[in-house]
């Protein structure tokens, strides 16, 4: 979803609706590639690797904090989503459009994603509310 739905919006008549995140859409794949490339920065290098370790050198490099967000289809091109806010989040974190745009363009250079690469809304996996995969098809 590029535009979020009216019924995902959070307002005094609808006050919980299920969550959506925003965010740039990735493979695994490339948030790997960018842990291993700052496994220097790791205060304990010998340590197993961790995803959550790459979204916070990314956050100090693009100074907004991110975090992974997980889209719960598997009928999808990427396996994670690098958060910038959700539909009950947003009022508070969502950027002014240049810095935004500047931001979103951080994180794509960083995790060397395609020019063509938007962020989007999707559901995220830790909503108990989130449709069903396959229920009337992708929701996504």
């Amino acid at each position: 979803m590029d535009e979020l739905p009216d019924e995902y919006k959070v307002t005094k008549s609808n006050p919980n609706p299920p969550l959506l995140t925003y965010g740039i859409p990735i493979s695994a794949e490339k948030i790997d590639v960018y842990e291993s490339k700052h496994e220097s920065e790791r205060p304990n290098p010998g340590k197993p690797f961790h995803r959550c370790f790459a979204m916070h050198v990314l956050s100090n490099h693009v100074q907004y904090p991110l975090r992974l967000g997980f889209p719960p289809t598997l009928a999808t091109e990427y396996h994670l989503v690098v958060v910038l806010y959700t539909n009950h989040n947003m009022r508070k974190r969502k950027l002014e459009k240049e810095y935004e745009e500047k931001t979103i363009s951080m994180v794509k250079e960083a995790l060397e994603l395609d020019e063509d690469v938007r962020p989007r809304w999707d559901f995220d996996c830790d909503d108990p509310s989130v449709p069903e995969y396959g229920e009337d098809g992708d929701e996504n």
